[in-house]
């Protein structure tokens, strides 16, 4: 026989031989009644020991899962113990994204809630019920707090993969990046979340791009326990669970999506998942507006919802009719707005776009010209320097643009980083589907390399609110490091009202674009539409155009049989220039309005007055 210390043999908070009494202190070794007690055992002792409890507590734990099943075979606590394989962070989209600002250009800040409770204790479970339950909501986020643990180190990697990594703390999380992606997702800011893999113990290089979610649930064990992250929600729910339903589920999980072993699974219960609810989950409860039971939680969840829904009504947003009216009393453009010079080809190009009987072959390549035209235009927007040319004869002095900024952002805060070195700028273009994208090919011909994007944004027939339903953005503004040091140049055939323009400036200030790095082009717009809009909210965009027309009036007309009373409703520019004549064509089908799921029977729009018809459908043959 062996004189082995007591500390390896009995657990933390076990029974203490001096004492007489039960061990409060958190580890062995602070205890010098537990720490100092010697025994005598035999050889192996020790492991048989800790086998046999592992395989009592297994036992257990699937035999009182069963029982509960058997007796109580209810679909909610079948669903607690049978959950499926779960996505850690997803984002569900319904319909298209509806004004999230006010009449100022300011963000109205989304729903946000955080729900914490024990580990398995049905948390993604209630996220997926509340989900359930929200009609006609455009988009949904869940967040995981696991995609937010912090890098590992190979010697916490190794710990990790022997179960012996307290991953249950909060110093496993790394709160200070948690923090900063919650505040972006509040400011409706675009973020990138991390995605973290239980496989390998590490962060995967590959982030989840997240933008435009009016609702965002944040789950996780620790949620409610940092001040920091509950100043975040609007609302906090805790998931109360019985703790048997939650070690079966936790098995079960970590088994089959984890691969890990059933006495690594109980060895990291015991030694870390239970003290961890203990001290910071369970505590955190006391924080929450509402605990939701792990089960037969119907009533909960529909209150959740109802109070839900009733804030998303009072964050909704009706702006096109305050754009279409928001301009002086004088026919006098905003400083912003600038028309390009009146000359004899400009003039020409014009009157084939308004002319109805302009051929289509001619059509479109006036289209084009007068978008090289105006694009030829936005070198005087542009940062530029003069440059010396060798010609094959002699030198000739030049100009070039340089996008490049003079002093390093970062050299104020970084002693390492040179504030000679300049920053490189992007320069890409952004359409407004579908007319916007009649400036691309202007574009490039002026600007060969210069990477192309877009944005779909159409109009619900009842009321013509604008609603973001698509968009591919350049990577260098979907890029936070590189967005700040872009120029976009944002395109749309017309600016009546001036609410789609709006909506993609706000998408485009979202990603870090700066103001005065957005430059907007039209061939056509309204003088006392809202041109003005754009300019008291955004007084840094550039607004270049072709023309100015003084009329902007709002039409409602009716919408016979099953259809839209029009050909298409693909952006503003379609909007506000129908003639009320033509809504006598009837399509297949007819959109439903994004505010409400009823059918209207009425059309809204607005019109540009001469203006010059619809550019996009004359342009792409689909009158």
């Amino acid at each position: 026989m062996i004189s082995v210390s007591r500390a390896a043999i009995i657990p933390c908070r076990s029974w203490c031989p001096r004492s007489s009494s039960k061990c409060t202190d958190s580890a062995l070794s602070s205890c010098e009644s537990c720490a100092n007690a010697p025994t005598l055992t035999l050889p192996g002792f020790t492991g048989w020991l800790d086998r046999l409890a592992n395989r009592a507590a297994l036992i257990l734990s699937i035999s009182f899962s069963v029982f509960i099943a058997s007796w109580f075979p209810t679909p909610i606590i079948m669903d607690l113990l049978e959950q499926p394989a779960r996505v850690k962070n997803s984002f569900i989209k319904t319909d298209g994204l509806r004004a999230w600002y006010d009449e100022n250009g300011n963000p109205v800040e989304p729903f946000i809630i955080g729900i914490a409770g024990g580990s398995s204790s049905g948390k993604t479970y209630v996220a997926g019920e509340i989900i359930k339950r929200l009609h006609n909501v455009q988009s949904i986020a869940i967040i995981s707090q696991d995609s937010f643990y912090g890098e590992r180190t190979p010697a916490e990697i190794d710990l990790a993969y022997k179960n012996m990594y307290d991953f249950d703390s909060p110093q496993a999380i790394d709160m200070e990046l948690f923090t900063n992606v919650l505040n972006d997702i509040k400011k409706c800011r675009a973020v990138q979340l991390p995605n973290y893999s239980f496989n390998t113990h590490s962060r995967l290089p590959q982030s989840t791009y997240l933008y435009g979610a009016r609702v965002v649930i944040v789950e996780g064990i620790l949620v409610l326990t940092d001040p920091a992250l509950r100043d975040f929600f609007d609302m906090k729910v805790f998931v109360q669970c019985d703790s048997d339903v939650m070690l079966a589920r936790r098995i079960k999980r970590d088994v089959v999506e984890r691969s890990r072993d059933v006495d690594g699974v109980l060895s990291q219960y015991l030694k870390w998942v239970k003290p961890s609810f203990e001290n910071f989950v369970l505590p955190s409860s006391r924080h929450a507006d509402i605990i939701v039971p792990g089960a037969a939680n119907s009533v909960a969840v529909d209150l959740i919802v109802t109070h839900l829904k009733t804030q998303l009504t009072q964050r909704s947003r009706f702006l096109r009719k305050t754009l279409s009216t928001t301009s002086p009393r004088c026919s006098d453009l905003p400083p912003n707005v600038r028309v390009i010079a009146s000359t004899p080809t400009r003039n020409a190009l014009l009157t084939l776009l308004r002319d109805p009987c302009t051929p289509r072959t001619q059509f479109v390549d006036a289209v084009d010209r007068l978008a090289a035209m105006v694009a030829g235009e936005v070198l005087a927007y542009l940062p530029h320097e003069k440059c010396v040319v060798d010609t094959p004869l002699a030198v000739s002095e030049g100009v070039r643009m340089n996008l490049s900024e003079g002093r390093h952002p970062d050299a104020n805060v970084d002693a390492n980083v040179d504030a000679n070195v300049s920053t490189p700028g992007n320069l890409c273009a952004v359409a407004i589907q579908r007319s916007g994208s009649l400036f691309n090919h202007g574009l490039r011909r002026i600007f060969p390399d210069v990477e192309l994007g877009s944005m779909l944004i159409q109009h619900d027939t009842e009321h013509g609110e604008p609603a973001l339903y698509h968009h591919n953005l350049p990577r260098a503004v979907k890029q936070a490091e590189t967005a700040r040091h872009t120029w976009v140049l944002l395109s749309d055939s017309q600016c009546g009202t001036g609410a789609a323009a709006y909506m993609a400036i706000r998408v485009l200030l979202d990603h870090g674009v700066l103001q005065h790095h957005i430059i907007f082009l039209t061939f056509l717009v309204a003088k006392r539409g809202g041109v003005h809009a754009i300019h008291r909210a955004f007084p840094g965009i550039q607004i270049l155009t072709a023309a100015a027309d003084p009329v902007l009036r709002e039409v409602e007309v009716p919408i016979s049989g099953n259809g839209s009373g029009k050909a298409n409703t693909f952006n503003e520019e379609n909007d506000a220039q129908e003639n009320v004549q033509t809504h006598t064509h009837t399509p297949t089908h007819r959109r439903k309005s994004v505010v409400s799921l009823e059918v209207p029977e009425r059309k809204k729009y607005w019109q540009i007055v001469p203006g010059m018809g619809n550019v996009g459908d004359r342009y792409y043959g689909t009158v």
